[in-house]
């Protein structure tokens, strides 16, 4: 049975060499995973951390050959998620209580910045909708 908790918990881990070196995306409820593990992860693997963040999701949308609107919205929802965490990490974004990404912590090591923050799902599906590219049933909910 499907639990109510619809909020996400993103952990990401921005290397030395200003890349994403890993993500995950996961249910705070549960622990389930959005999506397949680390969707998005060979997209990232080509950009820095300022073209994840200057990407938008009609070029993101580009690099896949999406099968269908459920698997054009877990894209979405991970890239917007994604992004969100990228823009905390270069200071662009303060992620606060009220914002659709939360930060919960942010530590640093050799290995690079950790961020573990709360996704907001009521404001990454108007990310979405407001994209105008995707997902024609959700957009007319």
């Amino acid at each position: 049975m499907p639990c109510n908790d619809i909020t996400d918990q993103l952990r990401l881990r921005l290397g030395n060499s200003n890349k994403v070196e890993r993500y995950e995306l996961t249910k705070v409820s549960c622990g389930g995973r959005i999506g397949k593990q680390n969707m998005i992860q060979d997209w990232l693997d080509d950009l820095d951390a300022e073209q994840v963040l200057n990407a938008t999701p009609q070029e993101f949308l580009g690099s896949f050959s999406v099968e269908d609107e459920l698997e054009e919205y877990l894209l979405l929802k991970q890239f917007f998620s994604v992004r969100a965490g990228v823009a905390i990490l270069l200071g662009r974004e303060a992620g606060g209580p009220n914002d659709f990404c939360t930060v919960e912590t942010i530590n640093h090591s050799e290995r690079g910045t950790v961020l573990r923050a709360y996704i907001r799902i009521d404001t990454i599906t108007d990310e979405i909708k407001a994209c105008g590219n995707c997902c024609t049933n959700i957009a007319s909910d």
